[in-house]
C-alpha cells in the first residue's frame, strides 16, 4: 500500500496548494501586526522593518518571565527566613 503519490502532477499541485497557504499566513500576519503597531505596540525607529514585528514581543516576554523569577525567589528567600535557614 502506497502512503504518498509519486505522480509529479500531484506533487506540483501539492507545491502550489502549499505555498498558497504559506503566503496566506504571511499575509495574514503582516496585516495583523500592522493593525498591533497601530493600537497596541510602539514603532522602534531604531530597528529594521522585521525587527519592529517581534521585539515588542520578545520585550514583554521578557518583562513576564523575571517577573515570575523575582516572585519565585522572593517568595522562597521568605520561607527560608522564615524556618532560619538564611
Amino acid at each position: 500500500m502506497k502512503l504518498f503519490n509519486t505522480n509529479s502532477k500531484h506533487l506540483s499541485k501539492l507545491l502550489i496548494l502549499t505555498s498558497t497557504i504559506v503566503f496566506i499566513i504571511i499575509l495574514i500576519v503582516f496585516f495583523l501586526n500592522k493593525k498591533n503597531n497601530v493600537i497596541h505596540v510602539q514603532n522602534e525607529g531604531f530597528t529594521a522593518g522585521f525587527r519592529q514585528m517581534y521585539r515588542p514581543h520578545i520585550r514583554n516576554a521578557r518583562i513576564i518571565v523575571e517577573g515570575n523569577y523575582n516572585n519565585t525567589k522572593n517568595y522562597f528567600t521568605l520561607i527560608l527566613k522564615k524556618f532560619g535557614i538564611i
